[in-house]
């Protein structure tokens, strides 16, 4: 994924949970990558066992402390990951991920959002990138367009995802993260009380003619265990199946680009 040598320099992630896999994709995807730190959040010790399974170990530490991991030379990756449930309010999301972004950005030579617009959350995030002194890069398609949310990301971009929505016929769709943890995220999300109780979210998956789960296939993860936990939401939720071929080219031009930024 290109080379970066000399001076040691730190590229800061802010990402989601949901886009977990496609975060350890990128870091682990990296050769030069010498030293990864995750910051202390309710996700931060999934990631770092994700990536110690990878052979590439993350040591979890507080955001203070994050400025003591950083390698000697190379590149340094700071991770922050955030939950889902931040969703619930776009306004709050956005100032959360921009206070995470100020906090590092005096010790990071680039930072990723790594989210898309969120419910319009990051909508306009170029003029907020005039408020810092270092690149602030977010997913982006080829065509230089923010992507929508999580499932562009993986489709290819603004296109794709329209195109996409446009022939889908009532999909629910997951990806490993969605798959692996929906109980939790549909608590968070508040379409559930009560996560081992889905009643609830059976009635509004009928209110809104969801037909089918369609799982967003991008080779990350275990894909054994994805396959298991997909065929179990379908059978809970009484759904059809149906599967989409993703790409991982624009979440890995999207860390090229921030990465750039900490060229010296």
């Amino acid at each position: 994924m290109g080379s970066l040598s000399g001076p040691r320099r730190v590229l800061a992630i802010i990402g989601c949970q949901v886009l977990e896999d496609e975060i350890v994709h990128v870091l682990t995807k990296d050769p030069e990558l010498k030293a990864v730190a995750v910051v202390e959040t309710p996700c931060a010790m999934e990631l770092a066992h994700k990536m110690a399974g990878t052979g590439k170990k993350a040591e979890v530490v507080s955001m203070e402390a994050s400025r003591s991991s950083i390698s000697e030379e190379g590149l340094t990756a700071i991770v922050v990951l955030n939950p889902i449930g931040l969703h619930q309010s776009p306004p709050q999301l956005r100032e959360e991920v921009l206070m995470q972004a100020h906090q590092l950005s005096s010790f990071c030579d680039s930072i990723l959002i790594f989210y898309g617009l969120c419910g319009n959350a990051f909508r306009g995030l170029d003029r907020a990138a005039g408020e810092f002194d270092k690149p602030l890069v977010i997913l982006r398609d080829a065509k230089g367009l923010v992507v929508d949310d999580c499932i562009g990301a993986v489709l290819g971009g603004t296109e794709e995802y329209r195109e996409f929505i446009i022939q889908d016929d009532g999909g629910y769709t997951l990806n490993t993260m969605w798959a692996s943890h929906w109980r939790d995220f549909m608590y968070e999300t508040q379409l559930l009380h009560d996560p081992d109780h889905p009643e609830e979210a059976k009635i509004i998956f009928e209110s809104m003619s969801y037909k089918k789960v369609v799982m967003l296939r991008t080779g990350l993860g275990d894909e054994r265990a994805f396959e298991e936990q997909a065929h179990e939401f379908e059978a809970i939720f009484g759904l059809g199946h149906d599967e989409v071929r993703c790409r991982l080219d624009l979440v890995e031009s999207s860390y090229m680009a921030a990465k750039r930024g900490c060229s010296p």
